[in-house]
């Protein structure tokens, strides 16, 4: 873990020098990658970051779920990759490093603040362009169950991208994703209305568990709220109308 940990921050960081060095113009203000959002937007950029992060985990969740108890073959090589990826303080700490600060930035900077933009501005449809760099985000993770919900939520990142010009938002969003803060605060904010918590989502995987009328509805909860705060990140307003053809600008 710890190798990969080194290897993946070496590699991040010579990418990140070269996009300086080669002079890559992203998406951001002034064309520059690490470029806060203006002063005017920047509390209503990392608002829509944190609700939409909320949102991809509750869906991500949910579709995971479903892909446990209908397709469980999907999800083998992740369960084998988890069993085998040991344990202990030092492993933890790594993976959340890896996790929640190498993974975003490296993700975020090439995926969608180099490559998005860059596909926009050969003249490719922002929504074939999206697809593009959510497909090979999907691709750098390690099973299929594992790749289908990274799919969705590099759509969604995507259309975030769209919406919010600056990347760290996005660098921020992807890093909650990547997190247990999402767990624990939707697990706060329904263990007091469900017997459920979200780890079931986790322990009940077999279709069966949807005849069971409680559960069934709290999973709808949990993909409600997840639809609800992808809207809410992603709803267009009076700056995000004219962000909307900016990665071309770029």
């Amino acid at each position: 873990m710890w190798a990969y940990l080194v290897v993946s921050a070496a590699v991040c960081g010579v990418l990140l020098v070269a996009v300086r060095r080669v002079g890559v113009r992203a998406s951001g203000d002034e064309g520059r990658l690490f470029a806060l959002p203006s002063r005017g937007r920047r509390a209503s950029s990392f608002a829509r970051a944190v609700v939409l992060s909320v949102g991809i985990w509750a869906l991500s969740m949910v579709l995971s779920w479903f892909v446990e108890a209908f397709v469980p073959v999907l999800a083998i090589p992740l369960r084998a990759a988890a069993s085998d990826s040991g344990g202990g303080f030092g492993a933890a700490v790594a993976g959340i490093v890896s996790g929640c600060v190498i993974a975003p930035l490296f993700e975020e900077s090439w995926l969608r603040g180099v490559g998005l933009p860059g596909l926009v501005s050969c003249g490719m449809p922002f929504a074939a362009a999206n697809a593009v760099q959510a497909l090979v985000f999907g691709a750098l993770h390690h099973s299929p169950a594992q790749m289908l919900t990274a799919v969705v939520s590099g759509l969604m990142l995507g259309l975030l991208a769209r919406r919010v010009s600056s990347i760290v938002p996005r660098i921020l969003a992807h890093a909650i994703v990547n997190s247990p803060l999402p767990s624990m605060a939707l697990s706060a904010l329904l263990g007091s209305l469900y017997a459920y918590s979200l780890l079931d989502l986790l322990g009940y995987r077999t279709p069966a568990a949807l005849e069971n009328s409680s559960f069934a509805t709290f999973l709808a909860v949990v993909c409600g709220l997840g639809v609800l705060c992808c809207a809410t990140g992603l709803i267009p307003s009076a700056h995000g109308r004219r962000r909307e053809d900016s990665p071309r600008e770029h």
